[in-house]
């Protein structure tokens, strides 16, 4: 279990695995990805054997012309494997937002690809139109450093994932956000600790 601010938090690894390929990989097929991940660069590796955490420092390299950095911590159990972890990107939103201008394309190609995947059970809204009233009017479109609050962007991360598994995702992209797209306090980020897992190695002094 674990988060990477400011995306959300993820019980499962295969939900990280999901995050990770289905927005950063370019699938045939899929609402398009803004941004590619081509390569990747560890700049900075430490480690506490003390508590069995270890932090990670880093850079993906996206195309085009755009770096991401990540830094992350990773607590590990008494049989090396990683139990959790705490991560975050740096200035996201800077890196990867576009300008005002393109919001109403941007909502417009979001709303047809939640019409076209989000059916049968999944549907959201009545129709397209109810779709871009509620983006436009209902919603505030906020940045890709709020891809876990109710706002567009959080909406536009999740329907990149919803042909990975609409029954997850679809209501996400709807009007009540699916517990993914709703605003969090300050204080909701401490609540749970990510790292608490990390085994402790027991210390003798003589």
């Amino acid at each position: 279990m674990g988060r990477v601010l400011p995306s959300g938090s993820f019980p499962t690894p295969d939900t990280a695995l999901e995050y990770l390929y289905g927005i950063l990989c370019d699938i045939p097929g899929f609402f398009p990805r803004p941004y590619i991940a081509v390569a990747a660069s560890l700049n900075r590796l430490l480690f506490d054997t003390g508590n069995y955490l270890a932090s990670a420092d880093i850079t993906l390299r996206l195309n085009p012309d755009r770096n991401l950095t990540f830094f992350s911590y990773m607590a590990f159990d008494k049989h090396h494997r990683i139990c959790g972890y705490d991560a975050q990107i740096r200035n996201l939103g800077i890196t990867v937002d576009f300008p005002p201008e393109t919001h109403p394309a941007t909502i417009q190609a979001l709303c047809q690809g939640i019409q076209e995947t989000c059916t049968g059970d999944n549907q959201q809204y009545e129709n397209f139109e109810d779709c871009v009233d509620f983006m436009t009017n209902k919603t505030p479109y906020g940045s890709s450093d709020q891809l876990d609050q109710d706002s567009v962007s959080c909406r536009t991360l999740h329907i990149q994932l919803a042909a990975l598994a609409p029954d997850v995702h679809c209501p996400h992209c709807g009007p009540m956000g699916g517990e993914a797209c709703t605003n969090k306090t300050s204080q909701s980020y401490y609540e749970v600790d990510y790292l608490s897992c990390a085994y402790k190695r027991k210390t003798h002094y003589s």
